[in-house]
């Protein structure tokens, strides 16, 4: 009803669109079978980047706040979870244990520099006179002007 036939589409599929060479994609062959893709060495991983703020012992239940590494916001872990590739192995009273296969590192509990207080300059008493006990008013609105 008002569209052309089947065959006029044809040169679309033969011709794709969004192909860089405006061909279609040669058809999926499978790998012969007994053969296995090549086996990639494992990806080197760096020590992890990572602050351990706080460790909580609760009874038997032990659990370490990290922050930093892939995530940046602070999340909760405990003993056998991954990091960043890194198995926590320990969690113990300020330090957190994690392990790479042969690797090890030690995460310390961070230490927060002690806020000092303000040194203030000690306040010099006010004489009491009458000027000081004086109430003083707000200043006179101006009057609107009329229309």
């Amino acid at each position: 009803a008002g569209f052309p036939a089947q065959e006029a589409y044809q040169p679309i599929g033969e011709r794709p669109l969004f192909f860089s060479k405006r061909r279609p994609p040669p058809p999926y062959v499978p790998a012969p079978p007994g053969k296995k893709p090549p086996v990639r060495p494992p990806r080197k991983i760096g020590k992890p980047r990572i602050q351990l703020s706080a460790v909580i012992i609760i009874g038997k239940e032990k659990y370490a706040l990290i922050k930093g590494g892939r995530q940046r916001d602070s999340r909760r872990v405990r003993v056998g979870e991954e990091v960043d590739g890194w198995k926590v192995t320990s969690i113990d009273q300020g330090k957190l244990v994690l392990s790479n296969g042969s690797e090890s590192e030690e995460v310390l509990l961070r230490n927060y520099k002690p806020v000092l207080p303000v040194k203030t300059s000690p306040k010099r008493p006010v004489k009491n006179t009458k000027n000081n006990n004086a109430v003083k008013k707000p200043a006179p609105r101006p009057a609107m002007p009329k229309r």
